[in-house]
């Protein structure tokens, strides 16, 4: 893809964000210190969790060739992503509440 082959050729850094149980992923880049978003709309995704597009079990940072170390990049991101989403408490809880099918008993 275009983006991995142009911060391969800058030497960026990236890694990809997999929740385990939402269809949506999103690439981080190190800034030299942590990893952050590569785009910012990303922290939103976990206060969007209430309007029924599921929850946050686990979400993995992989890391890749072009992360630099890819074990020193692969890790658990679930905590972070929702403290920079700076829900209330009650709101943590219900975006960690799997959410069951309409149709399900």
């Amino acid at each position: 893809d275009l983006k991995a082959w142009l911060a391969r050729y800058l030497g960026v850094h990236l890694r990809l964000c997999c929740p385990a149980d939402w269809d949506h992923v999103w690439t981080e880049v190190f800034d030299g210190t942590d990893w952050q978003p590569l785009d910012p709309n990303c922290i939103n995704f976990a206060r969007r969790l209430h309007e029924g597009i599921g929850s946050w079990t686990h979400v993995l940072a992989i890391g890749s060739p072009g992360s630099g170390s890819i074990e020193g990049a692969t890790e658990e991101v679930t905590e972070a992503y929702l403290r920079r989403a700076g829900g209330s408490d009650d709101e943590e809880k219900g975006w960690r509440q799997p959410k069951l099918d309409a149709g399900s008993d």
